[in-house]
């Protein structure tokens, strides 16, 4: 039995670009041909391994693996090993169901005689119609995956200093959040009742729900009210100036003095989120609208 060694190498390497496109296609990666040839390349290798020792089961499963692990590494640079593993499972996923595929339509197409019996003529519309199917469930997972990118560049973390307590909660970073002072046009976070008890002195967080009341001693001038406008209606929201926020997102951190904290009304809903703030690019400290 001769084997064309030259041609075993060129199939593999062909059917590895084939799946890292796939696999890059549904994680929403760029296609750069010089990468996915090199990671094509490195899965071919690990293939010649277990081609030439096919006696030892787990050096099997041993080229699988380094072979997923570099081809997902040469492919997209996956920062941190979380991500990396998170590629390689994709990519093994995506070689899964492209190879249980191309099994499938071999079967099909040799279990009759295409275009001589029923069943043959039934061949191709199943195998077409399972294609169909594949690729609309592939859809719609790149479909999840690139809103679920979308939604987590409005994810991030603010972290508020106040007196001797700090407190880091998850924050929704709304564009659309532009309340601000009306004098010197400093921005609010407006933080959940659950937070706030964690971060304000009792008198501070009773102030901030009644601020028609004498405020705290020592805080006149890190206070204030601010007027706002809902949809349920309108009246003035009682603000205090932390002595450091820091937000943070995918895109950075940044570190913001001229800034106020604001808690959730009590006849308002909560809200998903710990907090409500604001891009973290959007605002620097001194800015004046």
């Amino acid at each position: 039995m001769f084997v064309y060694l030259d041609l075993l190498v060129l199939i593999n390497f062909f059917f590895n670009m084939v799946l890292l496109t796939i696999a890059g296609w549904l994680g929403l990666q760029h296609f750069r041909f010089g990468r996915y040839a090199l990671a094509a390349l490195a899965g071919t290798i690990s293939w010649l391994i277990f081609f030439f020792y096919p006696q030892y089961i787990f050096i099997n499963w041993i080229c699988r693996i380094t072979g997923g692990l570099a081809m997902a590494f040469i492919a997209w640079h996956p920062i941190g090993l979380r991500k990396l593993l998170a590629k390689t499972l994709l990519l093994l996923v995506a070689g899964q169901l492209m190879g249980g595929g191309i099994f499938a339509l071999a079967f099909a197409l040799s279990s009759s005689h295409l275009g001589t019996s029923s069943q043959a003529v039934l061949a191709l519309p199943l195998v077409a119609a399972g294609a169909m199917l594949m690729l609309a469930v592939a859809a719609w997972w790149a479909g999840r995956i690139h809103s679920a990118k979308q939604l987590g560049a409005y994810y991030g973390e603010v972290t508020v200093c106040v007196g001797d307590k700090t407190l880091t909660v998850p924050a929704l970073l709304d564009s659309g959040n532009t309340l601000r002072h009306p004098v010197n046009s400093w921005p609010v976070v407006i933080l959940e009742r659950k937070a706030a008890r964690d971060l304000f002195a009792q008198d501070l967080l009773a102030w901030l729900d009644e601020p028609w009341t004498p405020p705290p001693q020592g805080l006149e001038s890190r206070i204030g009210l601010i007027p706002y406008k809902t949809v349920g209606g309108s009246g003035l929201l009682a603000v205090v100036r932390p002595e450091q926020l820091v937000l943070k997102s995918k895109l950075g951190s940044k570190t913001l003095s001229q800034v106020y904290i604001a808690v959730r009304p009590k006849n308002q809903p909560p809200l998903e989120h710990q907090a409500l703030a604001f891009p973290a690019d959007d605002w620097k400290d001194g800015d004046v609208g």
